[in-house]
């Protein structure tokens, strides 16, 4: 049925056009769409292969069909593309996508899960930890800690020449030697120091202002062997020199012994404890306020006491009378020092005059 209809309509339009030429030729005939509407050509188009179609569905990439998103109506050959979503663009780990940031890469744009707890970058919480040995930072953070792969060096964030400045991590509270307090924890108050004489030794009182390796092997920076990050995490070893090089330290017990800065000045046999009190005259040698310790001083003190010499007489450049240190360089060093008028004193033995007395090879 559908053949004879079009062999009609073709009869049809063939008459038509016979008798509206009117010239002998074939004329530009409307021929019919396959849509069954009347298609008017064109002068190199009679509309004849659009008659001989039998199948009148419109092509299927047909635009009208598939107008795509947004501004690409999409073409017969590219129907458009779907919306940039999670579902059809996952992302790259170059492009993540709009809609889809794609998964976490722990690579070097993205460190992946933090480490450290919230807070660490505050120094007061990642620097009392270093200091305590809580973690070695150098596996991560390099073995100068310098910074190595995503983890970040010290010096990104601390000030220019905090590796040589030793109140940085600890001290500053008293002075600026670097001794406590601050101690390593932080504390400030005598009660919470470890080793709460520190500003007494460092101080020039009674005796010179020692420095820190009369006490302990003095770094000249942070990671210098036995300093931080050693086998003893958190405490600073004890190991004497110079004046003192026979001391020995009972750490549990808090205290020193064999000590010559804290003996009577003839040996090193002084003791004391941690939590002591600073020791007076009498405290390490005999005092002239106490007849009854002259006996323990060297050679002819308990004399010389006894005729009314003050401590001052014969060590004036050390002392005035007899309980005032004018020159503390000269107290507790290593060495007699003597000022003796009208004296020459050579291996213990005096020779001239002396507080109204003349010595002609005395000894001492």
């Amino acid at each position: 049925m559908r053949q004879a209809a079009w062999g009609i309509l073709v009869i049809g339009v063939l008459g038509a056009g016979a008798c509206g030429g009117g010239d002998g030729t074939v004329a530009d005939t409307p021929a019919v769409t396959d849509e069954g509407r009347l298609d008017p050509g064109n002068p190199g188009d009679t509309g004849f292969a659009d008659i001989d179609r039998t199948d009148l569905a419109p092509p299927p990439d047909a635009a009208v069909e598939d107008p795509g998103p947004g501004e690409d109506p999409g073409t017969v050959v590219d129907p458009g593309t779907a919306p940039d979503d999670a579902s059809t663009d996952p992302g790259t780990p170059d492009d993540p996508g709009a809609s889809d940031p794609g998964t976490p890469d722990p690579g070097a744009s993205d460190p992946g899960p933090a480490y450290h707890p919230e807070g660490w970058s505050d120094p007061a919480v990642h620097g009392a930890a270093l200091k305590v040995g809580q973690e070695d930072c150098r596996t991560c953070h390099g073995t100068t800690l310098s910074g190595k792969g995503n983890a970040p060096g010290c010096d990104d964030c601390h000030s220019e020449g905090w590796r040589t400045n030793c109140t940085f991590c600890h001290g500053g509270t008293d002075n600026a030697t670097g001794a406590p307090p601050r101690d390593l924890s932080g504390a400030t108050a005598a009660a919470e120091l470890r080793y709460p004489a520190h500003t007494a030794h460092v101080s020039r009182t009674r005796h010179p202002a020692y420095d820190c390796k009369e006490c302990h092997v003095k770094p000249a920076a942070l990671l210098d062997p036995g300093h931080i990050l050693d086998d003893t995490p958190g405490r600073s070893e004890v190991i004497f020199h110079d004046i003192s090089d026979a001391a020995v330290r009972d750490a549990a017990a808090g205290r020193c012994a064999t000590a010559y800065c804290h003996g009577n000045g003839q040996g090193d046999n002084g003791a004391i404890g941690d939590r002591d009190p600073a020791p007076d005259c009498g405290g390490c040698h005999g005092s002239k306020a106490v007849e009854a310790s002259w006996g323990g001083m060297s050679g002819d003190h308990r004399k010389h006491l006894g005729e009314g010499l003050e401590c001052g007489d014969c060590h004036g450049a050390v002392v005035t009378g007899s309980t005032t240190i004018q020159n503390p360089d000269l107290h507790v060093n290593g060495a007699v020092d003597r000022t003796l008028p009208g004296i020459s004193m050579v291996l213990n033995t005096c020779n001239g005059s002396c507080h109204g007395k003349f010595h002609i090879g005395n000894g001492w």
